[in-house]
This record gives C-alpha cells, sequence and structure tokens, in this order.
C-alpha cells in the first residue's frame, strides 16, 4: 500500500479515506477532541501552504517590480 504525504495534498477525499484508515486502526480516536483538532488543523494547514507557495513562487522579479509600481501610483491618487 502506497504511503499519502498529506501534507503534500489538499484533496478532501484523500484527507477523508486517511481519516477513515486512522479511525480503523484506531476506533477511540473520533471522541478524541485533541487528536481530531490535529488532524483539521493539519488539512487547513496543508490548504495554506499550497496557497502561499503558489503565490510566492508565482511572484517574479518582473511581477514585484510591476506591483510595486502600481501600488506607488495608487497611493499618489489617494494622497492628492
Amino acid at each position: 500500500m502506497k504511503k499519502v504525504n498529506l501534507s503534500q495534498t489538499v484533496d478532501a477525499r484523500v484527507w477523508a479515506k486517511e481519516w477513515l484508515k486512522t479511525i480503523e486502526k484506531n476506533p477511540s480516536i473520533p471522541s478524541d477532541e485533541g487528536t481530531m483538532i490535529e488532524w483539521f488543523a493539519n488539512a487547513i494547514m496543508a490548504g495554506h501552504d499550497d496557497c502561499y507557495q503558489k503565490y510566492h513562487f508565482a511572484m517574479t522579479e518582473d511581477t514585484y517590480k510591476e506591483t510595486k509600481a502600481a501600488y506607488k501610483r495608487l497611493t499618489k491618487k489617494v494622497e492628492a
């Protein structure tokens, strides 16, 4: 069976399947609030990290310069 790296996916189906496998192995987990909080916090952070990486690595030097110039133009208009 292939080991799933949950930190590398934001697919809710994958997270749900892994949750069911975990419950199957440890039936008392669904009643453990701390484990559930940890599980779902990790799912949320995986989504956050995925979004951050897509934005951060998409920002090239040219894009940064264009964004900075546009910001300066907009702030000058607001100040006027």
